[in-house]
């Protein structure tokens, strides 16, 4: 089983420069690490490859800091605008050249979402958060996304697909896998049926499934899809996981603090199913190390 990572988003507003990053990391008793796009490139200055273990590196990394960010500008590989497309394939495309550089092999894909109004997903959630889950309205109104991103889906679909197939032609010649991850949002891409998709298209050696324990949980709590049947899906085809929980639909929350049954999820990780812990930055190093502990005991970690 590969060595736990700890990603960069625990270094958020606690580390100005990815050395500050790694020494916290380490400290806190982790010697593997995942770069993420809370990474900008003058974090970067100075810092030779070779020094840490970068096992993942989550695109785009180092992440433009000339754009206020990449899904509020357009800037993903879903777009319909075949600037703004090509935009986000060449970042990711960066995020290759970061890993080939630093020894990473995987890198960490989103493919952007469907173009549907967000406001009709965001008020889900805060009726999901008003205790509504069980009322007519929520139902009709998670009915009401659901028809809407089978209607708009084609177009973003459609660049997503020819997207990931740039992507995986820049990064097969540099022997870099493209972790394809399981989405926070319903609107987003893949949805449950076209991460089987997007799989068949490639070799598990270049494109596979990136599973979030924390996305999936909060998709499940909203009434789409199931936890368990993602991973009995793609499972066999787990390049890695990113390990968090859930309270209620909040991520990112360090394990043992939430409600994710963790010692079930563990039999479905492959045993070479590179893990990773995506803790939110606003956790103490001695929390993370007890959420560490909880996922060694849950069997999720060696």
């Amino acid at each position: 089983m590969p060595e736990p990572q700890l990603s960069t988003m625990w270094g958020q507003k606690r580390a100005e420069h990815i050395r500050d990053f790694f020494r916290l990391g380490e400290e806190a008793g982790f010697s593997a690490f995942e770069l993420g796009h809370h990474v900008r490139a003058y974090m970067l200055d100075g810092a030779k490859p070779g020094e840490w273990r970068v096992l993942s590196i989550h695109a785009p990394c180092p992440n433009p800091s000339s754009l206020r960010g990449l899904s509020e500008e357009g800037v993903l590989p879903s777009a319909t605008d075949e600037g703004k497309r090509k935009m986000a394939v060449a970042y990711i495309r960066q995020t290759i050249d970061l890993a080939a550089e630093w020894g990473a092999k995987v890198v960490v894909v989103h493919l952007g979402r469907v173009d549907v109004e967000p406001s009709i997903e965001i008020g889900l959630r805060d009726m999901y958060r008003q205790g509504q889950k069980d009322s007519p309205e929520y139902k009709s109104q998670r009915q009401r996304l659901v028809n809407l991103r089978s209607q708009h889906r084609e177009a973003n679909f459609s660049a997503a697909s020819r997207s990931l197939a740039e992507i995986a032609e820049y990064a097969s010649p540099k022997g870099i896998a493209i972790g394809l991850e399981n989405r926070f949002y319903y609107q987003e891409i893949p949805s449950f049926e076209e991460m089987g998709m997007l799989l068949g298209d490639y070799p598990s050696s270049l494109v596979s499934y990136w599973h979030d324990t924390g996305h999936a949980q909060v998709l499940e709590h909203l009434g789409f899809t199931s936890h368990i049947d993602c991973l009995r899906a793609y499972a066999p085809r787990m390049l890695g996981v990113h390990l968090h929980d859930v309270q209620g639909i909040k991520d990112h929350r360090v394990p043992g603090a939430g409600g994710i049954d963790f010692p079930a999820l563990a039999p479905y990780f492959p045993e070479q199913a590179l893990r990773v812990c995506e803790f939110g930055h606003d956790y103490t190093a001695e929390e993370i190390a007890q959420g560490r502990e909880h996922l060694r005991q849950a069997g999720c970690l060696g």
